[in-house]
């Protein structure tokens, strides 16, 4: 609670002392020896224990006008925000290698990255997001959409073998996700692509795309994910591994304004998604406003039903003594 203009209570201490001036009690109007002759005009009848409710009514108005000019009323602060969400695009490998288990022992590399990625989705919450995956093909899987919900169903279908697993097209998928990005609406654009390997599919070179991708403002960050391991045990069979092609991802990175982050292990991958995230803030703007719940139309109203009152028993009922 709260006055708009508390000064205004200052007018009470008038109001307080016109109240002492009436209500004071007066000495005796005439002196008599004895009492006794008067005793039968001792009782009072209504009307006369009444006779001063009228100026007290009076100045109750008064006051309610006073605490009217006072102006009390209730605050709430409320905030408002606007957004400039980024647009962002999720470019996601399935080629065969990401079955390997190298980087936690219980989940391949593929399922780890889903797990990472969904909690990176959770953290755009402003943010319009896409979905590619690609192996020797790349395909738009989701297209930009503020439903994170609906991402994530898509996300976690996501398997090795809904594309063709043999080899891996890093050109046509960052073309592909550069492609997605451009729908979007937001100024700022980003792709994330995650690959275990080398390119050695696409008819996209991925200098080409990367090109693209610069011409476009569309900033890429690139992640490599996988061990240094060069054979993996999978089963009772040692596979033969390709190295990642660092130098490649860091280079897509580095000519779109990006940065590439490597991750061989559960906490390098969710290092690298957490400084993008941190790199990527959503511009907010914001400003606080308090909305106020006003009293004085009820202190009005009481005055108003105060002031009839007077009338009322002044005029009509109590006989007032000249």
């Amino acid at each position: 609670m709260e006055l708009r203009e508390p000064y205004m209570l200052l007018l009470i201490l008038p109001l307080i002392l016109t109240a002492i001036l009436v209500f004071r009690r007066s000495g005796p109007a005439v002196r008599f020896s004895s009492l006794d002759l008067l005793a039968h005009l001792r009782k009072r009848g209504l009307r006369a224990r009444l006779q001063k409710l009228p100026q007290a009514m009076l100045l109750s108005s008064v006051g309610c006008l006073i605490v009217v000019l006072a102006g009390p009323r209730h605050g709430i602060e409320l905030k408002r925000r606007t957004t400039q969400g980024v647009d962002i695009v999720l470019c996601i490998d399935v080629s065969g290698s990401m079955v390997f288990q190298d980087m936690d022992p219980d989940r391949s590399r593929l399922d780890l990255v889903k797990q990472v990625v969904e909690n990176f989705v959770d953290s755009r919450k402003d943010d319009q997001i896409g979905l590619v995956v690609f192996a020797r093909r790349a395909y738009r899987l989701v297209p930009m959409t503020p439903d994170h919900d609906l991402l994530k169903e898509f996300l976690n279908d996501v398997h090795i073998g809904m594309v063709d697993r043999t080899r891996t097209a890093v050109g046509d998928a960052l073309a592909k996700a550069v492609d997605v990005a451009g729908t979007g609406k937001a100024r700022s654009k980003v792709v994330i692509l995650l690959s275990d390997g080398a390119s050695n599919a696409g008819s996209i070179p991925p200098d080409t795309a990367a090109d693209m991708a610069r011409a476009l403002d569309i900033k890429c960050y690139t992640v490599g994910a996988g061990t240094d391991a060069r054979v993996i045990r999978v089963g009772f069979q040692a596979v033969a591994v390709d190295p990642i092609d660092e130098a490649l991802l860091a280079s897509i990175a580095e000519k779109t304004g990006g940065r590439y982050f490597r991750a061989k292990d559960e906490k390098g991958l969710q290092e690298a998604y957490a400084e993008i995230d941190r790199l990527e803030k959503t511009v907010i703007e914001g400003y606080a406003y308090r909305r106020y719940s006003e009293y004085h139309p009820y202190a009005a109203g009481l005055a108003l039903v105060l002031l009839f009152a007077y009338l009322l028993t002044g005029l009509l009922w109590i006989r007032r003594p000249v």
